[in-house]
């Protein structure tokens, strides 16, 4: 008889291990999330499904207006604070609420299973009224921001979102997902209304007159019947409804059917920025009230069925690099119960938004603009969970002048020329920093099947001249070594020399900065990584920024591993005595134990975490990922293990 198998008290960290579960609740399978001291939000308490992102770039005044929709389930009953991170740069003018009715996890409701990895909502949406003060263009035809609409997750479920030529066409009879309503449009042309908020009457609570969606038991009136825009399951498939302008005093509602799917079809209205296949969107037009720091929503539930209703919100200070949005959302909240929550906002300059004088960009554009994310920047970007330890798909709709290219770190993306709106969808959940977008006088010129380089048109040449090719043998590479790459394309935009850092590994879409095309051994060691980091880092996130060198010395030892693979072991022999002198250099300068060169940093309140980010951080993790595969005796075996495991968590 085979003895109990005995398990060590301590990790190799020095951590004490978990003990081994007892009873298993397949009820909650999602352990706790990590405490993050660089994080005011209250992600702990309530699970981030999707968001929604649409966006207006205003250059004459350097400001984004946003509208942000966040899909959420409540972890507990009795809706405790809803607490987000933000930052002092951005300006909140209204919260609002919409409540689906709708359960998370409950399979008989939904065949879309929900966690914080994946959404499968299908959504609703209804207007404000005209009874809100809007700018002194309200007179003039305002464009409207489409917001697309959010799919079941491919991870969690057999829905489909989008359709390919080898994707089936969907039945009548096909399960629909829980019904979660969202607004399908922003409209946000108009200026900004000036004045303080009232009390009694805040400027952006109030409600069309019109009911909207039968859910939490009411039904619509019939004297006000459905929009004749509405998206109907019957429809055919061959045909897409016509666009329709809309202004902020046109009221109605809006239904999508998730059984209605299918491509959108190409024509002189829409031209696709990298994946022709994207879903229908719908409208529904806003506007933007005055910012204020304090909001009371006064009898906020209506005595009549609507869409949304106005929250209690206050910003509060948190630390010198983020602020704290709290949202009292509705007491009576259930345990797993979806819900909506609706911020209209207004971002300036800050941390993570960067916005270009004509002369500091290649080609003097007017307007360009680029997001930094990592590591807690993107606060001042939209309000959000903004920790690793939260990962969730997203959706963007971005407004911006004519002649201006607006690229986002997403799977897949469309624009339409007639509204002049980007349109952009993330498949795989991603946490906040990864989120990135950028907008300018960019032009693409394809480097690989699946790969293309975005620059200024006097920096395109030189670009593909160093990268044509290349690209695709590094993924081939990364693929043979750690598995599928799953993010669809890599796509490398270069940036000004003002970019803060010299490459940001978001999504589908790498930021690296122009001035490394200058050394041809730099560009591609720092490509390589970022490549590697759509496995480590991206696929796979360290829980906390303590654990930061998970990410990076994972990502490094596979960038090693890559070049290895490619250019001989001498190539990479070379780089890597060429880093790990220079952190010999740094412990001599710092001493061996130091809070800066410990390999799993402490991370005390207060101190941004962009502070721990130095050479230890990758070549400490390094070495330590590199002894783990020499403890394996052979590093192709470590590379099956790390490919096995990418797998099984993702």
């Amino acid at each position: 008889m085979s003895s109990a198998t005995s398990y060590p008290a301590l990790c190799c960290c020095r951590r004490p291990l978990r003990s081994r579960p007892q009873n298993v609740n397949h009820t909650h399978p999602l352990p706790p999330l990590p405490p993050d001291p660089a994080s005011a939000s209250s992600y702990h308490l309530y699970r981030l499904h999707h968001f929604h992102l649409g966006l207006e770039l205003r250059q004459e005044t350097r400001e984004m207006a946003g509208c942000l929709v966040l899909e959420f389930s409540c972890l507990m009953a009795g809706g405790p604070l809803l607490v987000l991170d933000m930052h002092p740069a951005m300006r909140v003018s209204s919260v609002r609420c919409r409540r689906t009715g709708g359960r998370d996890g409950n399979l008989k409701e939904s065949p879309c299973s929900l966690d914080n990895r994946s959404i499968s909502p299908s959504k609703d949406a209804c207007s404000r009224t005209s009874e809100e003060p809007v700018g002194a263009d309200a007179s003039e035809a305002e464009d409207c921001l489409d917001l697309t609409e959010p799919p079941c997750s491919p991870q969690t479920s057999d829905c489909l979102w989008y359709v390919t030529s080898d994707s089936p066409i969907p039945s009548q009879s096909s399960p629909r997902c829980s019904p979660v309503m969202m607004p399908l449009d922003l409209s946000v042309s108009g200026s900004i209304a000036t004045g303080s908020l009232s009390s009694a009457s805040p400027v952006g609570t109030s409600f069309t007159d019109r009911p909207c969606s039968p859910f939490n038991g009411h039904s619509p009136s019939p004297a006000f019947p459905r929009s004749p825009v509405c998206l109907n399951p019957e429809s055919s498939l061959s045909t897409l409804p016509p666009p329709i302008e809309m202004s902020s005093h046109f009221s109605s509602c809006y239904y999508y059917s998730p059984d209605f799917m299918f491509p959108v079809p190409d024509g002189n209205s829409v031209t696709f920025a990298s994946n022709p296949h994207f879903p229908i969107k719908d409208h529904q037009p806003s506007n933007f009230g005055s910012p204020c720091m304090l909001h009371s929503a006064n009898n906020s539930m209506p005595p009549y069925s609507t869409c949304c209703f106005p929250l209690d919100f206050r910003v509060e200070d948190f630390t010198d690099y983020g602020s704290a949005l709290n949202i009292s959302v509705p007491e009576n909240l259930q345990r797993n119960e979806m819900f909506q929550v609706i911020v209209h906002y207004i971002t300036g300059e800050g941390p993570a938004v960067w916005w270009l004088d004509p002369e500091l960009s290649y080609g003097g554009s007017k307007l360009f603009v680029f997001t930094q994310g990592h590591s807690v920047c993107n606060r001042s970007f939209f309000p959000c969970f903004d920790t690793p330890a939260v990962k969730c798909t997203y959706s963007a709709s971005v407004k911006a002048p004519a002649g201006i290219q607006v690229l986002m770190s997403c799977s897949h993306s469309y624009f339409t020329e007639e509204s002049g709106i980007h349109h952009f969808y993330m498949e795989h959940p991603v946490p906040a920093y990864l989120v990135a977008l950028t907008a300018g006088h960019l032009f693409p010129a394809d480097i690989g099947p699946r790969s293309r380089v975005w620059a200024e048109p006097c920096m395109l040449q030189l670009a593909v001249g160093k990268l044509s090719g290349r690209v695709e043998q590094w993924l081939q590479a990364a693929e043979s070594l750690y598995g599928p790459y799953i993010w669809g394309r890599y796509d490398i935009v270069f940036l000004p020399p003002s970019f803060p850092i010299v490459a940001m590994e978001n999504p589908c879409l790498t930021f690296v900065i122009c001035s490394i095309l200058d050394s041809e051994d730099f560009l591609l060691i720092d490509v390589i990584h970022e490549i590697a980091h759509g496995w480590f880092g991206n696929a796979v996130t360290n829980a906390s920024w303590e654990e930061m060198w998970l990410s990076e010395g994972l990502a490094t030892y596979a960038q090693r591993r890559i070049t290895t693979r490619v250019y001989g072991a001498a190539f990479t022999s070379l780089e890597t005595t060429f880093r790990l002198e220079a952190l010999h250099r740094q412990i001599r300068i710092l001493g061996q134990d130091t809070p800066l060169s410990r390999l799993q940093a402490k991370l005390e309140p207060g101190v941004n975490p962009s502070n721990l980010m130095n050479l230890f951080t990758y070549e400490k993790g390094f070495c330590f990922v590199h002894y783990l595969s020499q403890l394996c005796g052979d590093p192709d075996h470590f590379d099956a293990f790390l490919r096995v495991s990418i797998f099984a968590i993702n």
